[in-house]
């Protein structure tokens, strides 16, 4: 049987003194952290996630879920969580997703980003200066451009070109794609 390398998170744990084997911690578990093994409940608890609904319909109170001690060695570049993650990412091949309801201290960066322009002037100080510009263009690319001479002598563009969005300011946004939505949304963007 596979042994996860990972240190569980959690430790579940019955006492035997005050368990009445009535099977709710079975029932209830949607982790499949108990099954019975004859005469009392076996815990996995490497599938415990803490989310205590055993410990809410135990009627013995006999649960307890604990943080687990044992803990991989840190240090500043790494803690437990980021061992953990790579062990049970190179077990599973799933990747830790998580979003703005993380448990983990991350920063809000978007609050917190600083533009520094004290080296942006207009018009620039000297040649070697180029001007600053977020403006981007949405939409499918030709391979190449293709130029002809007009009758006036001067290069004109031959490739015919894509429809193309043009945004002063880029805007990313996750989890949809930019054209599953109206064109007046894109617009606003």
């Amino acid at each position: 049987m596979f042994r996860s390398l990972a240190v569980p998170e959690f430790l579940a744990k019955i006492d035997p003194i005050k368990c009445i084997r009535c099977k709710r911690c079975i029932q209830n578990c949607g982790w499949s952290v108990y099954s019975w093994g004859g005469d009392k409940v076996l815990i996995d608890t490497f599938k415990c996630v803490k989310c205590l609904r055993c410990y809410h319909y135990c009627p013995e109170e006999a649960i307890t879920i604990e943080d687990n001690p044992v803990k991989y060695r840190s240090n500043a570049n790494w803690g437990f969580y980021n061992i953990r993650n790579i062990k049970k990412q190179a077990e599973t091949g799933g990747i830790p997703l998580t979003g703005m309801g993380s448990d983990m201290p991350y920063p809000v960066l978007f609050d917190n980003l600083l533009i520094d322009a004290c080296q942006v002037t207009n018009p620039s100080i000297d040649p070697l200066r180029e001007p600053m510009e977020l403006r981007t263009y949405l939409g499918k690319k030709p391979a190449k451009l293709e130029f002809e001479k007009g009758a006036d002598g001067k290069l004109k563009l031959k490739t015919k070109m894509p429809p193309q969005i043009k945004l002063e300011v880029p805007f990313i946004f996750a989890p949809m794609s930019y054209g599953s939505i109206s064109l007046n949304a894109q617009k606003t963007l």
